[in-house]
């Protein structure tokens, strides 16, 4: 009988197959998004009481930033993108909201985690000029600040 390498644990193997991580952007339909990072925080600060032996912890009002780069060229929704995004009157409404839905495909679609993020409102936008074999590509990165992050299983 052979001896694991690492000692007696050796773990099982799953398999996982990472698919298309889908993007809902309303506003946005012909958006071509290469990447998306997301932070989400609240401020914690901690009191401590001169009269007890306790620590106190209060939690701020959180808020979130949402990164998208996206590519002009195959893209003919950039405009209509920051035009929604950037008009601070439609963060009441459902119109400003981007739901990331990524894929394991091996369970059959099975585990799939939505994470929606809502509230959002454009606060910045940069960007690079990048040469490739196929030709120049112009990659802006948009930045949003969003309220609120809801996820489900």
């Amino acid at each position: 009988m052979a001896t694991s390498f690492f000692g007696d644990y050796t773990p099982g193997a799953e398999a996982a197959r990472l698919g298309k991580s889908l993007i809902t952007l309303p506003g946005g339909d012909n958006l071509v998004c290469a990447a998306a990072a997301f932070q989400f925080q609240r401020q914690v600060g901690a009191v401590s009481p001169l009269n007890l032996k306790k620590r106190v912890l209060t939690a701020g009002e959180p808020v979130g930033q949402l990164t998208l780069g996206v590519l002009i060229g195959p893209s003919k929704g950039v405009g209509s993108f920051l035009r929604q995004y950037a008009d601070e009157c439609k963060l009441s409404g459902s119109g400003n909201n981007i739901m990331i839905t990524p894929v394991d495909d091996c369970g059959a679609g099975t585990g799939r985690t939505r994470w929606l993020f809502s509230g959002l409102l454009l606060s910045g936008i940069s960007g690079n000029v990048a040469r490739t074999e196929a030709g120049n590509l112009v990659i802006p990165s948009v930045q949003l600040y969003f309220v609120d992050f809801e996820y489900d299983d």
